[in-house]
């Protein structure tokens, strides 16, 4: 038996394999990137992250417990850096706002993961990989919490670095 292709034959099937071969190097190289999630969604964090449970110590302090209390409860949910951070900034704040019963309540609920943020280089910090949660506040004045937090290394846990200052995130996301 014997098989007669022309010339004109012979090109198309060379450039459909071509174009396969192509094709399959594209489609390898965008999913092995991370450049096409097919609607793939971050998952909802838990709420027992210790970064979700010191989100909501921070606007839930226990004045009757003393403010050494709340601020340790606070630490156990954040990085070593953000509690310095929290400790300095936040805290005193919060804490006489607390005491004057001016804090509201506030039911904080996952909505998004509104930013991945870039792995460094090892910087020293107890904490690498990070992302910023959008948080819904239940609050019709203020909707919305951004809170930057990184995942724990060694346990693998979200732990809290910062919450965004409102005019920081109206600036980054609009909001």
């Amino acid at each position: 038996m014997e098989l007669t292709l022309s010339r004109n034959k012979l090109i198309t099937i060379g450039i459909a394999v071509l174009v396969v071969i192509v094709l399959a190097v594209t489609v390898y190289f965008v999913f092995n990137k991370g450049l096409l999630s097919l609607g793939a969604k971050d998952p909802a964090p838990s709420t027992n992250e210790p970064a979700f449970k010191a989100l909501n110590t921070i606007f839930t302090p226990d004045v009757s417990a003393g403010e050494d209390a709340w601020e340790s409860q606070v630490c156990a949910g954040m990085t070593k850096e953000g509690y310095n951070l929290f400790k300095k900034l936040y805290a005193p704040t919060i804490w006489q706002a607390a005491q004057a019963g001016q804090i509201s309540k506030v039911s904080l609920t996952f909505a998004a993961v509104q930013e991945k943020l870039p792995n460094l280089p090892s910087t020293g910090t107890s904490a690498s990989g990070g992302q910023v949660w959008k948080l819904s506040t239940g609050n019709k004045d203020q909707p919305y919490l951004y809170a930057q937090v990184a995942q724990d290394p060694t346990t693998r846990n979200w732990m809290l670095v910062r919450i965004l200052f409102a005019q920081e995130a109206q600036a980054r996301y609009g909001q």
